[in-house]
């Protein structure tokens, strides 16, 4: 946690911990995702370059293309959201809470906008959020988890210093009690 130059705002970054559990992961995506990646672009460029191809290799170098180019941006994506997370954090200030968390979640709003704790996945501890006042900006990416993801906007809580024990969860109770009366015992703790 680093509190900031206003003795009111507090700033929750990920622990060292999350962090090496995603070096972990894209160490994993490397070798699932960057190696086939890799080979594909090898193989797509033998196959252009072959002299008097067949027609089932012509249209299957041109495939290959597709995928390749779909796959490099897939990787890319992940290596971007992993570098991203070294800048992730939580605000808080007596105004409200921000969370930023890759470009493409940012969720900032008001304590009074704070519905309830949650659960994102079955494991992972959010916030819901009513309707964030100032910004919300999320991917619009659908998957087959979506039905484990809430509809409305949340914060993520795990991996966050101060989660579950700690800054972060003594400042959702200064300032945004009525999550602490409206969840079960183990939040209130």
């Amino acid at each position: 946690m680093s509190i900031s130059n206003s003795s009111n705002e507090l700033r929750f970054k990920l622990t060292r911990a999350k962090l090496l559990q995603n070096i972990l992961i894209e160490v994993f995506f490397w070798f699932i995702l960057g190696i086939p990646t890799v080979a594909i672009w090898f193989e797509t460029i033998a196959f252009l370059q072959a002299k008097n191809p067949d027609p089932f290799i012509f249209v299957l170098a041109r495939l290959m293309v597709v995928v390749a180019i779909l796959l490099s941006f897939t990787f890319l994506f992940v290596n971007l959201t992993f570098v991203l997370d070294f800048f992730s954090y939580i605000r808080v200030t007596p105004e409200g809470i921000e969370q930023r968390r890759s470009p493409l979640r940012h969720v900032k709003c008001t304590w009074s906008e704070l519905e309830k704790f949650g659960k994102l996945q079955l494991i992972q501890d959010i916030i819901l959020v009513k309707s964030p006042s100032q910004k919300r900006k999320t991917a619009n990416v659908s998957t087959p988890l979506d039905l484990l993801i809430p509809k409305q906007p949340f914060i993520l809580l795990n991996g966050y210093e101060g989660w579950s024990e700690g800054s972060l969860k003594d400042a959702l109770k200064k300032y945004a009690p009525q999550l602490f009366e409206k969840s079960s015992d183990r939040h209130s703790g």
